[in-house]
C-alpha cells in the first residue's frame, strides 16, 4: 500500500479532532491480513495499513458486527473463527504495545478522494502517516497526546473489557497545522525549545543553520540477547515501504544526521545518558549545538526513555532511504531494489 495524497479535514466548528485522510494506491488484501493478539486485541500490520478487533472470548458468540461470522488467521498460520467482537480504537492498541498507529480515513478511489467523499474509517501505522504527511502536508504535523476519560467517541464498555480505564488517558496521535514556518530555513518544521537554554526560537529542523539537516531513524532490537539478526532484502523493502519495522525491533530516536559514525556515537551511553549528552556537535555552517539538540528520542509510553546503547545488529535508515545494520565492524547495507521511502 503506497501513499499517493493526504490531507486534514480539520473539522473546524465542530467538536471533534481533526482527521487526516489519505489516498493510497490500493487497501490491502484482508485475507492477507496476519493476526497476534494481546488482552484479547486482535491486530493485524501490513504494509502500514491495520486493522483489529476485540473478543475476549472466542467460544462466545455475541451481537458485535451483528453477531458476524469472523475468520482472522494468526501470524503463526492458524485459522480463528468466532461470532461477533467489537470495534475499538488506536490508542488502545497502542497502550497494549502493539506498532503504534492512528486513525484515519482511506480510500483508494480516485473519484472519492476528488469529491471528499465517501471513505473508510481505518488506521495506518504512525510511520506510514508520518511519511505521508512529510511528503505532502507540509505544513501539517503529528502531536501524541494523551486522551482522558469521558473523551467524545469513548466507548465505556471498550475500556472495561479491554481492562483499561483511561483514568490516564490513552496515546493518540492528531494533526496539527504548524502556526509558525521557520524564517530561517522557509520550512514547516515546527518550532520547539532548545534543550540546552537557548531562548531563540529554533527550528527542529535546521538548528538555526537555514538548511534542514538530514534526519536518519535508529531502531533497537527488542531482544539484546541475540547479538546480530542479519536482513534480507524482503524485510529491507518492509522497512522503506511501510514505515514499520520487521518483528523484534523498536524505534528509539530520530537523529539529525547521516553520519553514519555520528550517529552511533550520539546513541551510545558515554560519559552521560546519550539523549541528555552536552557534547558538542558541529552542524554544517560550522556552528556548534550540544549532542541532545540533534536527538529527537522516542520514549513510547514510558514517562522517560530508558533505552539502551545503539549495538551490533541495530538499524539506521538514512533520509535517502538506505538502510544500515550496526556490524561488529562499520556498518553492512541491507540492499532494496525499489525507490527509497519518504522519511518523516
Amino acid at each position: 500500500m503506497q501513499a499517493l495524497d493526504c490531507r486534514v479535514r480539520w473539522m473546524e466548528g465542530w467538536d471533534n479532532s481533526p482527521k487526516l485522510e489519505i489516498f493510497v494506491d490500493k487497501l490491502p488484501d484482508h485475507s492477507e491480513l496476519r493476526f497476534e493478539c494481546k488482552d484479547g486485541l486482535y491486530y493485524a500490520e501490513l504494509e502500514g495499513y491495520v486493522n483489529f478487533i476485540f473478543k475476549r472470548d472466542p467460544e462466545e458468540a455475541d451481537n458485535g458486527f451483528g453477531g458476524a461470522h469472523q475468520k482472522l488467521t494468526m501470524q503463526d498460520g492458524t485459522e480463528l473463527s468466532f461470532r461477533g467482537g467489537w470495534s475499538s480504537r488506536a490508542g488502545v492498541a497502542n497502550e497494549l504495545g502493539f506498532t503504534e498507529c492512528m486513525d484515519v480515513a482511506l480510500t483508494d478511489e480516485p473519484e472519492a478522494w476528488k469529491k471528499g467523499y465517501t471513505f473508510m474509517s481505518a488506521h495506518v501505522t504512525y510511520e506510514f502517516a508520518k511519511n505521508a504527511v512529510e511528503k505532502f502536508c507540509p505544513n501539517v504535523w503529528l502531536e501524541r497526546v494523551r486522551k482522558g476519560k469521558g473523551t467524545p467517541h469513548t466507548s465505556d464498555v471498550q475500556s472495561d473489557v479491554v481492562g483499561h480505564s483511561q483514568d490516564d488517558g490513552e496515546y493518540i496521535y492528531v494533526p496539527r497545522r504548524v502556526e509558525n514556518p521557520c524564517e530561517t530555513c522557509k520550512g514547516a518544521g515546527k518550532y520547539k525549545g532548545i534543550t540546552s537554554g537557548d531562548p531563540v526560537k529554533t527550528c527542529n529542523r535546521c538548528l538555526g543553520t537555514g538548511k534542514h539537516l538530514p534526519k536518519s531513524r535508529v531502531f533497537h532490537r527488542k531482544n539484546h540477547s541475540k547479538l546480530e539478526i542479519p536482513l534480507d532484502i524482503e524485510e529491507g523493502l518492509k522497512w522503506h515501504f511501510s514505515g514499520s519495522p520487521p518483528k523484534g525491533f523498536e524505534e528509539v530516536a530520530t537523529v539529525l544526521s547521516e553520519d553514519l559514525e555520528v550517529i552511533y556515537r550520539l546513541t551510545n551511553h558515554i560519559d552521560e545518558t546519550w539523549w541528555e549528552a552536552t557534547f558538542d556537535v558541529q552542524l554544517p555552517d560550522n556552528s556548534l549545538r550540544p549532542a541532545k539538540d540533534l536527538i529527537w528520542v522516542n520514549h513510547g509510553y514510558k514517562e522517560e526513555p530508558k533505552h539502551r546503547s545503539t549495538s551490533i545488529g541495530d538499524v539506521v535508515i538514512l533520509e535517502n532511504g538506505t538502510v544500515w545494520q550496526c556490524a561488529s565492524l562499520g556498518w553492512d547495507q541491507v540492499e532494496v531494489t525499489k525507490d527509497p521511502v519518504y522519511m518523516r
